[in-house]
């Protein structure tokens, strides 16, 4: 029996037809990373993005209301009307690797537009010298 393609896509392929079909700015998050570390390591890297200030007080890196879905998921995605709230709240929730603590806190983000091109990813791009 042949084998016949079911046409799988990625999450950026998914992402893509969103932003074309619907004309919205995609924010993709890729945070599969997180969940191969260890359980201390993983309350060490909520922490960070959650940024404790007091028991009583956060200085929240990802929004409260959104911190736990984004480290529930492995992938996820936000919809924008605009490019500009698209790359806003990527730049603001997800530094880039250079700013970070170590390589563990690091979570992928970009942001896709209506054409599958990507304005904006949070990734070092450049080569190092």
């Amino acid at each position: 029996m042949a084998l016949i393609s079911l046409n799988p896509m990625s999450t950026y392929d998914m992402c893509c037809r969103i932003a074309k079909n619907e004309n919205v700015y995609v924010l993709v998050i890729d945070n599969r990373h997180y969940h191969t570390l260890s359980a201390d390591k993983k309350a060490e890297v909520y922490n960070y993005y959650k940024d404790p200030i007091d028991d009583d007080f956060a200085n929240w890196i990802i929004p409260e209301a959104e911190i736990d879905a984004v480290f529930e998921a492995k992938d996820l995605f936000y919809v924008f009307k605009s490019e500009q709230a698209a790359v806003d709240n990527c730049c603001d929730w997800f530094p880039q690797e250079e700013n970070l603590p170590d390589a563990d806190h690091f979570i992928s983000a970009y942001v896709i537009k209506p054409d599958g091109t990507i304005p904006y990813t949070n990734k070092n791009t450049t080569a190092p010298a």
